[in-house]
């Protein structure tokens, strides 16, 4: 259904518990919809596994605008991945990350990115 959505755009599956099975199953999607601008996953206990999976979509999909993933348990562990796919990504404007776990280096690099991406919005 995602995968094949022509006109998706916005998806809000917050507080869904999709878990990293679920973060997987999207990663995927993402790779493959070029219509979804808006993602909304807060709080679906995705973790560091889950927010590897969204990061490598990131890396490829060059359509999503936003991305909400606050209370996702997401370490600093996972903040690095985001940093990985962020150095590759440049359509990304507003990345939601409160209420993680995200270490004070992680989030300095990850604010630092705005020099390469100056429409980037990152809120912890």
């Amino acid at each position: 259904m995602i995968i094949s959505s022509q006109t998706l755009s916005t998806l809000n599956l917050a507080d869904n518990e999709i878990g990293v099975d679920g973060a997987r199953y999207l990663a995927n999607a993402l790779k493959k919809n070029n219509n979804i601008t808006t993602l909304f996953l807060s709080g679906n206990k995705i973790g560091d596994e889950g927010t590897k999976y969204i990061a490598d979509a990131l890396q490829t999909n060059k359509k999503l605008t936003k991305l909400g993933l606050g209370k996702n348990q997401i370490t600093s562990q996972g903040a690095r991945y985001l940093i990985d796919a962020l150095r590759k990504n440049s359509t990304l404007t507003t990345l939601y990350l409160e209420y993680n776990d995200i270490g004070t280096e992680e989030k300095k690099t990850l604010t630092t990115l705005k020099k390469t991406n100056k429409k980037l919005n990152i809120e912890f």
